[in-house]
């Protein structure tokens, strides 16, 4: 997960509230309506390796950050089929989609691990 996959906001003074942005699911316009909200947190970046972090590993490298602090977690999701769709025609446009195949084939072995 990168960095730039996880914002921080306060909306009251008992917690804070971590969003995980996950691409290609509107997190931008979360982020664009809360941003009144954004809470300044000093951290280095989760994007180390060559694999996405899981849920796990991100609440425990936030815990280590922010141990004093009472934390929830929210994100956004879509359907999966309309995220794969959009991808597809992205992909296509920038012409990209002779390996469509290919990727749909990894990604979905990924997910069935």
């Amino acid at each position: 997960m990168h960095a730039a996959g996880i914002r921080f906001y306060k909306f009251n003074d008992e917690k804070i509230s971590i969003f995980i942005h996950i691409p290609k699911c509107g997190g931008s316009s979360v982020n664009s309506v809360l941003s009144n909200f954004a809470y300044d947190v000093d951290y280095k970046s989760l994007a180390t390796g060559s694999r996405h972090k899981t849920y796990s590993e991100v609440v425990s490298y936030i815990d280590n950050i922010l141990p004093d602090k009472e934390k929830e977690y929210f994100t956004t999701i879509r359907n999966p089929w309309e995220r794969m769709i959009s991808w597809f025609h992205m992909r296509r446009a920038k012409n990209q989609s002779s390996d469509f195949k290919k990727e749909m084939y990894r990604v979905f072995k990924e997910l069935d691990k």
